[in-house]
Order: C-alpha cells, then structure tokens, then sequence
C-alpha cells in the first residue's frame, strides 16, 4: 500500500489560494517521506495551474525522483461543472500536451470522469493506447462516481485496452465500491489494474468535521448546506469511533481504505506536514481489525450521507 499525492490543491481554486513556496513545501515533505507519485490534471486551476507548478518544481528540483500521473478529457472551467470533450483527436492532443510538459517525469495519463453510457471511454482510450504504448507509459479512467461500475459495458472497454489504473472515491462516507468489491478484485487479478482510492478524508471532513470552509476559492462551497450537514455528522460518529478505538480520526479513515485488497494504493492530496505524518501513520498502521471494520460497514449501512 503506498501513498499517492494528489495535488487539486496546488491549483489554488479548490482549497484556497496556496503561494508557490508552500506548495513546493508540501512536494518536498512528501517526497523526503518516500513518496513517488502524484496525482494531477490539466483542469486543476485556471490554465493546468497544478500542473505548472509540478513542472516549476522540477525545473528548480531536477534531482527529484517524483513521477506524475495526470488527467486529460476535461476543458477549462469554474466550480462543479465540468465541460468535456472526448474524440479521438482531442484525447490525443490532450495527451501529447502532457506528455511534453513532464518528458521522462511522466508516469501515466488517466481519462478525467468520463461519461460511461456511451463510447466516450472507449474512443479516448483507444487514442491513450496508441499514444501511451509505445512509450511504455501507463493508461487509466478517474471514474466520475463509483456507481459507474455498474456497467458491463465499462468492465469490457478496460479490459479491452488492458487498463493499467483505475481511481475511484472511497471512504468512510462512501463505501459505495464495496458493492463492487468482486469487480475490482477480478481487475486487479486478471489486468493487474492498480485501484487507487481518492476522497479518502472525504475534502478533509473525516479528519475535522468542524473545520471551517473558506469565503473564496473553496469547491466545498458549491456542494448543499444539507449535503455539508450530513458530512459532518458522519464525520463526527467516526471521529468518535476512532476515539474509542484510541486513533486519530485520519489513521482510522486511511486504515478503513487499506484493509479491502482490490485496493492497491491511496491518493490524499494533504496541506501540511502534520496531515503527512497523520496519513502515513495510518498507512504504515495496516488494515483494520475485523471486528473495527464491521463497525465502520456497518455504520455506513445504517445512515445516510448523500443528500438527495
């Protein structure tokens, strides 16, 4: 189990606005704790801003060994709304755009929550494969919801291409995946797909359910007051769970995520050292007990935490 920075905060529209030296800061911290790989996208701030910050940083940092993973199939744009675009050309333009700002530094390209009831993932997979192949570089899907497995059809296109990563939300708050637990595991077995777990501190509710929402530049702004309500009221049942079990609320969130086996790595985009060191405790803690884990299921099962 190894730990994934995501980087949505370095973009400076999702968190609030974050200078360079402190971005900088947090690559450093997580790659002098081990950390290989982040996670990014080009629709991460006006104009990729995640992305030009990982490439300033390695311009400054040319020792560094951090590899990148970023997403492509997404245009420019403000809030929850997202406009895509998914032909063939375009994917392709998309990818080489990347792959020339990170050169060797790239890992894999990813498709940005693509719609699955049509071609859409199969058509920009297709252009991924013949780019991304025969530089030996790693092709995946950021699904939009994890209820998008339900389709067949999905399960067939990543087999077809032999889909090397697969990201997906799971937490405490959304453990939604587990309904398609077998699905997963049958992935990982037959193509080897690396299942990330995203949202794991569920936007960082899960490790404060208090903490308080910036006036601007704050994606959780856009969510419901009902939806932030049920939030903190799920995050404060668990924080309570971890407190009788004598953990930090972020080590049981982490350790819910590591103890299921299709998962093969978590991606959290902290904000501090001491979030770093609370994730890696976590992580280097393993998985739950059962009898803790069929508490945190069971919990789950028997509230709500979507409003609709």
């Amino acid at each position: 189990m190894s730990l994934i920075l995501g980087t949505w905060q370095l973009s400076g529209d999702s968190y609030g606005p974050i200078p360079l030296e402190r971005a900088f800061e947090i690559l450093r911290k997580f790659e002098c704790s081990g950390g290989l790989l982040v996670e990014t996208s080009n629709s991460y701030g006006l104009q990729s801003q995640s992305e030009r910050v990982l490439s300033r940083y390695f311009e400054l940092h040319k020792e560094s060994r951090l590899r990148v993973i970023t997403k492509v199939g997404n245009l420019p744009h403000i809030g929850r709304s997202m406009p895509q675009k998914w032909d063939y050309e375009f994917i392709t333009e998309q990818a080489s755009k990347a792959i020339e700002r990170f050169h060797d530094r790239l890992y894999g390209l990813l498709l940005h929550s693509p719609p699955v009831e049509d071609r859409s993932v199969d058509i920009a997979l297709s252009a991924l494969s013949a780019l991304c192949r025969g530089l030996r570089l790693k092709i995946g899907v950021a699904l939009r919801t994890t209820s998008d497995l339900r389709y067949d059809s999905l399960n067939h296109t990543l087999i077809q291409y032999g889909t090397d990563i697969l990201t997906i939300n799971f937490s405490l708050l959304d453990q939604r995946a587990l309904l398609y637990s077998q699905r997963l595991s049958e992935l990982a077995g037959r193509l080897g797909t690396r299942v990330f777990a995203r949202t794991v501190l569920n936007f960082g509710f899960l490790g404060n359910p208090e903490l308080q929402l910036l006036e601007f530049f704050d994606h959780r702004n856009s969510w419901s007051d009902n939806q932030i309500a049920l939030w903190r009221k799920g995050s404060r049942i668990f924080s309570q769970l971890a407190f009788e079990n004598q953990l930090k609320p972020v080590e049981l969130a982490v350790r819910f995520a590591a103890s299921f086996p299709f998962i093969s790595d978590i991606c959290i985009g902290f904000l501090s050292g001491h979030e770093l060191v609370e994730v890696q405790s976590g992580i280097n803690m393993g998985p739950l007990n059962t009898s803790l884990l069929d508490k945190c299921i069971d919990i789950y099962q028997r509230n709500t935490f979507f409003a609709h």
